[in-house]
């Protein structure tokens, strides 16, 4: 029994060893295997991330290299790869301040970052609509209905870009009155959704739903479909109604139309019916006083009414940024330059023909050689001067509508005085930017259009904007903001030195005849514009000097005022006009005239001066000569006064025709002297008159008559401004930049400057 039970004993602690054995000898097996994989896994880990690392290092060198070769083969970045993906870059960090650093298809100047404050500088009424369109197009229903831009492949003309976007703020307005979504449907070249989209999340969605757009037959006209109205407005001005009531007639009409869908349009695109349009509008949205709206101009809410609209598609954003990022540009420390070089002007025409001028604006065709090489290159230098001195430490950029001349500029060195000299910057092209209103039924390639918003946005970003005739250079310009603004060229294609006033903006009263439907000036949620036009009349200061300011104390305490004067005891007073208000009048304009009023009281004061030695410039009007009438006479008399200011005489009125201009008026007490004394001669001995030299600039050819004028003996010398509308304009801005510091009112057409109603009294 014994030997039995040992004998199981031990049986059983080898079968317990066995056991133990076999699983420790399990485990070690686990382990191993684990430590293998752990191994290989780093393996594979170590593997992964060299091979990135060089991926990196790759990308990076290639990059830079890309870079290097562009800026020493052209000093530019090129952008004739067409729509590649793959070939877009990340912008500078380092450079670009911006919200999303991840990003490369983030805008500093467009996007979600910009669309609150863009709206909330908008008027009140643009705003309520806005939401009430967002609400619209959130929960459209079968009462919901539209209002459409559209550009159909069998319309006529559309215009480009630009020219199809002036009249937004127009057409907002007439949507806002007809209670209508207002959308966008182009079909020629292609829609704008392909290049710009709405802001995502809060932003305005101005894409035509699917079921509005299948309403419209491609095969007719915008005008000529059957399933959609169209509203043209001013068509009435045709008959000679004004554009205000016409316009009204048209809305009370169209504001009826139970249409779903209804185009709009203008009866004609000129220039002039869009700036009708956007005054109106601007009535409607300043309080007292707003920006005049001239030949190509934007109103200055273009600027906020894009940013709520409107931002680039993420691969037009990604080449943006790549192109700014190559150039060096960074939003507000750059000024941009264009120049629109096919644009069909007198001289273009004259080298190239009526067919051929039109060919170089719509089709591109236009070689840059010869003649019209020389012609270009003048108004492009010009253009590039015009931006260099608007800002003169930032970089320029250069746009231009034909790609050689572009790539000519940005490779050569421009003078802009004094010997300095200026390379300009932008990007090389080896095709045409197209025109959008232009045949392109053969172009299927929509990247094709990119270079013509990647200029216009780029401009949009520029501290300050120097462009010419057309209004794509405009575009950009009120992009920036319309706070910088230089124009380089007359709107009948000349260029215009610089430093000159055609940039300046001009603050017109709002007129309540002016408004539509009883809407009078002011009222909430307006823009205030007062602020801005009191800095401005502030800005008034000498130039020119040739009196000392205690000649001006002396005048001032010479002029007292009289508010002693009863209007009971005097029913000659005018509350308007009298010595009573000569003091404040005077007191209002620059003090270089007001020494000039200060010295010819005293050398027409004959009882403390010997006037015999008093020369005269004498402002005339007798038989036989074409005066004008009232207006027309007066109207230059403020550059008068600058030559009589510079040439040390008294202006003074002889009038003979119809009678003497003292029959009507006299000078007020304490006022000027105007009247010629009795031995002026009928004909003068000596007649200079002022005009635009043929082929001297303004400023040198108006130098050069005064410089005349200094050396003449003569006691009396007639004076005259060459007949015409821009001549007097054109003497009138001349005296303006002597009596402004920084910015001036514009003068255009029949206007009267600002300062003419102090002038006067």
């Amino acid at each position: 029994m014994r030997y039995n039970d040992k004998s199981k004993t031990i049986s059983a602690r080898n079968k317990s060893r066995e056991q133990t054995t076999t699983v420790t000898k399990s485990q070690t097996s686990t382990i191993r295997q684990q430590n293998f994989d752990d191994k290989l896994k780093r393996r594979k880990r170590r593997s992964t991330f060299t091979t990135l690392l060089a991926l990196c290092v790759f990308v990076i060198f290639s990059f830079w290299i890309h870079l290097l070769v562009n800026f020493y083969n052209h000093g530019s970045i090129d952008h004739n790869r067409g729509h590649d993906d793959s070939s877009m870059i990340k912008k500078d960090t380092s450079s670009l301040h911006y919200e999303n650093p991840t990003s490369n298809d983030y805008v500093t100047m467009y996007g979600k970052h910009r669309f609150h404050q863009a709206f909330n500088e908008l008027p009140k009424w643009l705003q309520e609509y806005f939401i009430w369109h967002r609400s619209q197009t959130l929960s459209s229903s079968e009462t919901t209905k539209y209002i459409v831009l559209a550009c159909l492949p069998e319309d006529d003309k559309c215009g480009g870009l630009s020219d199809r976007l002036r009249p937004l703020p127009f057409y907002l307005f007439i949507a806002k009155y007809t209670n209508r979504v207002l959308c966008i449907h182009w079909e020629k070249p292609f829609g704008l959704d392909n290049f710009l989209q709405p802001i995502p999340d809060i932003g305005v969605d101005w894409r035509c739903p699917r079921d509005v757009k299948d309403n419209f037959d491609l095969k007719h006209r915008t005008g000529s479909q059957s399933k959609v109205g169209h509203m043209v407005f001013g068509y009435c001005n045709k008959h000679k109604i004004p554009f205000i009531p016409c316009v009204q007639e048209d809305l009370e009409k169209y504001m009826l139309w139970k249409a779903k869908v209804a185009s709009v349009d203008l009866n004609t695109h000129s220039v002039e019916n869009i700036n009708e349009g956007n005054m109106l509008v601007q009535r409607h949205s300043y309080e007292s006083f707003m920006p005049n709206v001239g030949y190509w101009t934007y109103p200055d809410m273009m600027t906020n009414i894009f940013r709520v609209m409107f931002e680039p598609i993420p691969t037009l954003a990604k080449r943006i940024n790549e192109t700014m990022t190559s150039l060096g540009l960074v939003e507000n420390e750059y000024v941009s330059v264009h120049v629109r070089a096919r644009y069909p002007t007198g001289r273009l025409k004259k080298l190239l023909g009526k067919h051929g001028s039109n060919d170089a604006d719509k089709k591109g065709i236009l070689k840059f050689e010869g003649e019209v090489k020389d012609h270009l290159s003048e108004i492009m230098k010009n253009a590039i001067r015009c931006g260099a001195l608007s800002a003169p430490d930032l970089k320029v950029f250069f746009v231009s509508d034909h790609n050689e001349a572009s790539n000519y500029m940005i490779s050569n060195d421009v003078d802009i005085g004094n010997g300095t000299m200026v390379r300009p910057i932008g990007v090389h092209r080896e095709e045409q930017s197209l025109h959008m209103d232009g045949n392109h039924n053969q172009v299927s390639d929509i990247a094709a259009f990119f270079s013509v918003f990647e200029d216009l946005l780029i401009m949009g970003g520029s501290r300050c904007v120097s462009h010419g005739i057309g209004s794509f250079g405009s575009f950009g310009a009120v992009l920036s903001g319309n706070h910088c603004r230089t124009v380089h060229r007359k709107h009948n294609g000349p260029p215009v030195d610089c430093p000159n006033n055609r940039g300046y903006k001009n603050l017109v009263p709002i007129n309540a005849s002016q408004m539509i439907f009883g809407e009078q000036p002011g009222g909430e949620g307006k823009i205030n514009l007062d602020k801005a036009r009191n800095v401005l009349s502030s800005n008034l200061e000498k130039v020119n000097s040739a009196v000392s300011m205690s000649a001006l104390s002396q005048t001032k305490s010479e002029m007292n005022d009289s508010g002693s004067l009863s209007e009971s005891q005097d029913f000659s007073y005018l509350t308007m006009y009298g010595k009573h208000r000569v003091n404040s009048s005077l007191s209002s304009l620059p003090r270089w005239l007001q020494e000039y009023a200060a010295w010819t009281r005293k050398v027409t004061n004959p009882s403390s001066n010997d006037t015999s030695s008093t020369k005269y410039l004498v402002v005339h009007c007798h038989s036989g000569f074409r005066c004008g009438g009232l207006s027309d006479r007066l109207r230059a008399l403020p550059f008068y006064l600058l030559v009589g200011k510079l040439t040390s005489r008294v202006v003074c009125v002889y009038w003979t025709k119809p009678f003497g201009l003292e029959k009507f008026l006299e000078p007020p007490e304490g006022g000027i002297e105007w009247r010629c004394p009795s031995d002026v001669p009928k004909r003068g001995p000596y007649y200079h008159r002022f005009h635009n030299c043929n082929d001297t600039p303004l400023v040198p050819c108006t130098e050069s008559g005064i410089k005349t004028l200094r050396a003449m003996e003569d006691r009396f010398i007639v004076i005259d401004v060459e007949r015409g509308s821009d001549c007097i304009n054109d003497m009138n801005m001349i005296f303006q930049r002597h009596s402004y510091v920084d910015v001036m009112p514009e003068v255009s057409q029949w206007q009267h400057i600002e300062l003419t109603g102090h002038i006067f009294r």
